[in-house]
């Protein structure tokens, strides 16, 4: 709508750049039970027939959502920027804003409409998501919802044929996240050595060698919190350690939630001060997220982040586990759909604006990070190759659960995960 104000141009782009793959999917779906017409070019033809498809970008009303406006109005003096919380030093936890008084709506640039839809349904979307939906108009001029589709997700490239050894299952890409967690945390530094000695011996030759080490977010996010003389000495137990995993193989960083970088996404890279010896070693490589990249040896395709745009679709929904979130996010071809609602993020400008956290192309393997519990889900896609599809892998927070997780490069339904508690 024309109230989008300063991020007007984000969901425009956003819109502009799933509607055509939405009505492809609208069309598979439901264009033989549809009369001639009833796709709808925009939201406001709405009520011409007595069922249509409308495409548009949703919204979540969320009732509970707090307001600042009407936190500062009541506390001129101190508003919810000086919390208690913020004085403590200590990040409140993320609370569900969903209620029982949640609204659906559907927009575009012409109007928005209201959406009578099942409460599971309601409960069940987010803001942000470029949906196909179904129904017919009601006299009080809400739609009244009978079905919704979202985009038509393309099979991911062919992966490249790999020669094998005998007895060799392949190389493997290795992910962890949170590491802060554990070096903040002196009962769990000896799990720090076990994580040392796991790396050195597997990126040696051998039947499950590792390529590569990924960390996937809350770095040092811990350990920068704190501003005595041991915060500093943390930093440098995280320096030096890096240096050393990067002495056995190449290590990728992206910061999270929590690292010391910009607060909204997309999040610049680590800068090179805080990690001098890790950064010297010329193995580590500190990228910004999200990230997107290809493992030029398998041409595996991999998007991955630190797990904020899954946490914060669920706090705006029920009934989802982070793998659940991170499949819906796959399924609406974006990154980030509950950004700029309720995830930041900058406005976008230019002539003409992109999204930047669109899934162009649909990935191998999509990455959340700093998760309670690791989770994975196949996806296979049309090919006719078994090995062409998408992981979605949830990669949990070493000090909630110690563990590496491992993907095949040449195979992405083959994940092992290393257990360092055992």
């Amino acid at each position: 709508c024309k109230d989008w104000q300063e991020y007007t141009s984000l969901y425009a782009a956003r819109l502009k750049a799933l509607k055509p793959s939405v009505l492809d999917e609208a069309k598979a779906v439901w264009g033989s039970q549809l009369v001639p017409g009833a796709i709808q070019s925009e939201v406001s033809g709405y009520r011409k027939g007595s069922e249509v498809v409308v495409v548009g970008v949703i919204y979540k009303d969320l009732k509970t959502r707090p307001s600042v406006v009407k936190q500062f109005k009541e506390n001129p003096l101190r508003s919810r920027l000086v919390s208690a919380e913020t004085e403590s030093g200590k990040a409140p936890e993320p609370e569900s804003l969903t209620s029982d008084e949640d609204r659906l709506f559907i927009e575009d640039n012409t109007m928005r409409v209201k959406l009578d839809a099942a409460p599971a349904l309601v409960a069940s979307l987010v803001s942000g998501l470029v949906a196909a939906v179904k129904g017919s108009a009601l006299p009080n001029g809400d739609l009244k919802v009978s079905g919704i589709v979202f985009s038509r997700l393309p099979s991911p490239p062919a992966l490249l044929p790999q020669k094998q050894e005998q007895g060799s299952s392949g190389r493997y890409l290795a992910f962890i996240s949170g590491l802060s967690g554990l070096l903040s945390n002196e009962e769990k530094r000896p799990l720090v050595e076990k994580l040392q000695n796991y790396l050195v011996e597997a990126s040696q030759e051998g039947p499950n060698q590792l390529a590569e080490l990924v960390i996937c977010g809350n770095i040092l996010g811990n350990i920068t919190g704190a501003t005595d003389a041991s915060g500093r000495d943390l930093i440098a137990v995280a320096d030096d350690l890096l240096a050393k995993f990067a002495s056995v193989l190449p290590v990728m960083m992206l910061p999270g939630g929590e690292d010391p970088t910009n607060y909204g996404l997309p999040q610049r890279a680590l800068h090179s001060w805080l990690l001098p010896s890790a950064k010297s070693s010329g193995s580590v490589k500190c990228i910004g997220n999200p990230c997107r990249g290809t493992i030029e040896s398998s041409g595996l395709m991999f998007v991955g982040h630190g797990g904020q745009p899954v946490k914060d679709l669920l706090r705006c929904s029920r009934g989802k586990t982070p793998l659940a979130a991170l499949q819906l996010c796959l399924e609406a071809r974006h990154i980030a759909p509950t950004a700029p609602d309720t995830l930041a993020t900058p406005p976008v400008e230019g002539n003409d604006p992109k999204d930047p956290f669109v899934l162009e192309q649909i990935p191998h393997l999509l990455v959340s990070g700093t998760h309670g519990v690791v989770e994975h889900r196949w996806l296979p896609s049309s090919s006719d190759d078994e090995r062409v599809g998408t992981q979605l892998l949830c990669v949990p927070s070493l000090d909630s659960q110690p563990a590496v997780v491992l993907v095949n490069l040449s195979d992405p339904r083959d994940i092992r995960v290393h257990d360092l508690a055992a």
